[in-house]
């Protein structure tokens, strides 16, 4: 359906992909509620929630930082834990570097800024026919999903001053949501052998250094998967 806007306009790069993130923005709302909820309830600023959700483009680790502020975890040790929860998106970045070469500088910062899981998925599956419609679409694409991001922990945030009623179990959420990934993952891959790697890591990482399981077993499993994969482009 055509409208009279040309922002609107279905044929136009926001008009697409507006289109395309109609159902991440059914996921990343609810995040976002859950995420304010569960940091104001906590006696964290709400303010602090919004900034987190300007700034860091991932709901898992929003939802995981939650329990880095509550153990007064050191910035260095937040790094860390993120970095290692979220280094598949270097490969996100590396698969779109031919694609980005062609943004303005600006584009290519907030590109490369708010490429998170759901935007590379998008767009992957979509692309603009010229370089500066691409672009657009893309920016476009990443600015909306941030939007939705941010809208729901506004509503989150909001919800929790005012009903004074803290909502138990929502903590479930973090697990929910690596479950759901893990799901996908696995429909999508469908192999055993990078599972099987970090099971293992997992397994040893609760005996071994249980403090740092997380962190440390996610760096092991990327950095084998990796040279896995390195061996295999060379030999092919």
């Amino acid at each position: 359906m055509k409208t009279n806007s040309p922002l609107l306009n279905q044929g136009s790069p926001f008009g697409r992909a507006l289109q395309h993130s109609l159902p991440v923005c059914a996921g990343y709302i609810p995040v976002g509620i859950t995420f304010g909820l569960l940091f104001t309830q906590e006696g964290l600023p709400g303010q602090f929630a919004v900034l987190s959700s300007l700034v860091i483009n991932s709901g898992s680790a929003q939802l995981l930082s939650i329990d880095l502020f509550l153990a007064h975890a050191s910035l260095i040790e937040m790094g860390a834990m993120l970095f290692s929860l979220n280094l598949r998106h270097l490969f996100y970045g590396l698969s779109f570097l031919k694609r980005y070469s062609t943004f303005s500088p600006a584009g290519k910062a907030f590109g490369i800024f708010g490429l998170t899981d759901e935007v590379f998925s998008v767009a992957s599956a979509h692309r603009e026919e010229s370089p500066r419609q691409d672009e657009a679409y893309c920016l476009w694409l990443t600015f909306l999903n941030q939007s939705y991001r941010v809208i729901g922990t506004i509503l989150g945030v909001v919800v929790a001053s005012q009903a004074h009623v803290k909502i138990k179990g929502l903590e479930f959420v973090l697990t929910a949501l690596f479950v759901v990934l893990l799901v996908e993952q696995a429909r999508k891959i469908r192999r055993v052998f990078p599972f099987a790697i970090a099971l293992a890591f997992g397994v040893l990482g609760i005996f071994v250094f249980p403090k740092q399981m997380l962190t440390l077993s996610l760096a092991m499993s990327a950095a084998i998967l990796m040279i896995i994969s390195f061996r295999k482009k060379e030999s092919a």
